[in-house]
């Protein structure tokens, strides 16, 4: 009889099980607003002897794919917010808001000294159009800084245990410098 749940089954299956936990977790995290479930998870991955490094890097690339899907997102808001404004109030506030976003940038109040000093037609659905998007641009962007933190800390961890492993197998002779010339 054949086999077919052996160590190879059972560790991809692991493998696969703790990669849906993180997910999980990661969405948490959005809901919650804070990274520290994630986190939590995470170091607790890096306390196993050996750190499970193929594990570490596949929530990696999910969570790269989710940070180019928040920067699109963010684009996308500001390109609308910007054909809105000019579509429904001829208002170009284009040159005012860089493509990453213009959360950080001017208050409403800004905006409306600056570009309407003698304001606006419709000056209080204006202003409710760019409070809306701005709080939404500020949303966008916690998101995006959640997630690069959480990506980089997690790049940073499998890169620091690909060299410590590949240090420990060229210690243990696994892998032999070829000699060349310049020695």
């Amino acid at each position: 009889m054949i086999d077919y749940m052996g160590p190879e089954h059972f560790a991809y299956s692991e493998l696969n099980t703790l990669r849906l936990e993180a997910l999980s977790l990661f969405e948490r995290c959005f809901k919650d607003g804070t990274p520290s479930a994630m986190l939590a998870f995470i170091e607790q991955q890096l306390a196993k002897e050996p750190p499970p490094v193929q594990l570490l890097m596949e929530i990696a690339e999910e969570l790269h794919r989710r940070l180019q899907t928040l920067r699109r997102l963010q684009f996308e808001l500001r390109a609308h917010t910007l054909h809105t404004l000019r579509n429904e109030y001829g208002v170009d506030l284009s040159p005012l808001f860089p493509l990453n976003g213009f959360d950080h940038q001017m208050s409403v109040d800004e905006i409306f000294e600056r570009l309407m000093p003698n304001g606006a037609p419709d000056e209080l659905a204006l202003r409710h159009t760019l409070e809306a998007a701005f709080e939404s641009s500020v949303n966008v962007m916690d998101d995006i800084l959640m997630v690069e933190s959480l990506y980089n800390f997690l790049t940073e961890w499998t890169v620091a245990l690909s060299v410590r492993s590949a240090r420990e197998a060229s210690a243990d002779g696994v892998f032999f410098a070829s000699q060349t010339r310049l020695q």
